[in-house]
């Protein structure tokens, strides 16, 4: 799953805890939307890109849930845990970061461990809440 994460205000010297601070809220926001199946807001999480490349809004959604039955539970689970493993300065105001998203659920009697990756980056603007993408 790719994603572009949103970025704090401009400093001169970017603080990698906040940035990964929001990164992880981001992830977070994408992780409860789909647990919750709000599925409006899951899509005004995307990128307009991806959106336009399925048609529109409900066309996104629509393919979201061609998936999502797969991982379904049978029983109520423990959320998901997140974990930013890579966070990377990549140009003066563009950073790049990896975040672990891992999930157990039970289907079919089984128990499984389902893993996501979070690809994602940020470019500073060069004024306060101003992002770029």
């Amino acid at each position: 799953m790719l994603y572009f994460i949103g970025c704090p205000g401009h400093t001169s010297q970017p603080d990698s805890a906040k940035i990964t601070q929001n990164a992880l809220v981001f992830a977070d926001s994408l992780v409860k939307t789909d647990s919750f199946e709000t599925w409006p807001a899951y899509a005004d999480l995307a990128q307009a890109s991806v959106i336009k490349y399925y048609g529109g809004k409900q066309g996104y959604i629509d393919h979201i849930l061609q998936g999502r039955w797969r991982t379904r539970s049978t029983i109520a689970e423990n959320s998901s845990e997140l974990k930013m493993l890579q966070l990377v300065n990549v140009l003066n105001d563009e950073w790049q970061c990896v975040i672990r998203e891992s999930l157990y659920f039970h289907k079919d009697d089984q128990k499984y461990h389902f893993i996501t990756y979070f690809v994602g980056k940020a470019r500073m603007a060069g004024r306060p809440g101003a992002c770029s993408t």
